[in-house]
């Protein structure tokens, strides 16, 4: 079978399918992308599905980025992660997404300015935004992401159903 990254477009061939098996976490041997494959969205035959929703997920932590895509995995949602928001404006130029989780703590630009320069993109769509820090300080963090042209904002202390439960409801908005 092959399967394509939704990333860098990189193709190859992979017989890592059993029969039967629904999805599985694809790491790309490219460009190290994490994201769900099924075999049934490689079918050439016409589907009546919906379309999956796109979300990026920006962390710089690799292992906070693993436990969302994991988290995330039971809503059959594509998922594309990047650590940086350079990353993540280079990805934006390239695809519009629903929804983009923005880390706060970024390394080379923090989370409220790329919000402000995603808010600032002229593109088709504009994405949902849903900040996330695991520093909370009171409310000052959920109004600064607010401000910054966030939709949401999470605590990383979060109990993984109450994840699901926010993307579903931004998702469906």
């Amino acid at each position: 079978m092959v399967i394509q990254c939704p990333a860098c477009k990189s193709r190859y061939r992979t017989n890592n399918f059993s029969p039967g098996q629904s999805a599985a976490r694809v790491k790309c041997p490219k460009c190290s992308e994490i994201f769900f494959f099924s075999p049934e969205d490689n079918s050439t035959e016409s589907s009546t599905k919906q379309p999956v929703s796109a979300i990026l997920i920006v962390d710089d932590a690799r292992f906070f980025r693993e436990i969302l895509t994991e988290l995330l995995a039971p809503l059959q949602l594509e998922l594309i992660t990047v650590a940086t928001a350079g990353d993540a404006l280079k990805m934006l130029e390239k695809r519009d997404f629903h929804l983009v989780l923005v880390d706060l703590n970024l390394p080379d630009m923090n989370g409220l300015e790329l919000m402000r320069k995603i808010r600032s993109i002229d593109s088709r769509k504009q994405p949902k935004l849903l900040a996330m820090s695991g520093a909370y300080r009171k409310e000052d963090c959920e109004t600064d992401a607010i401000r910054a042209g966030a939709d949401g904002f999470l605590n990383k202390s979060f109990k993984p159903e109450e994840l699901q439960q926010r993307i579903k409801a931004m998702l469906d908005q």
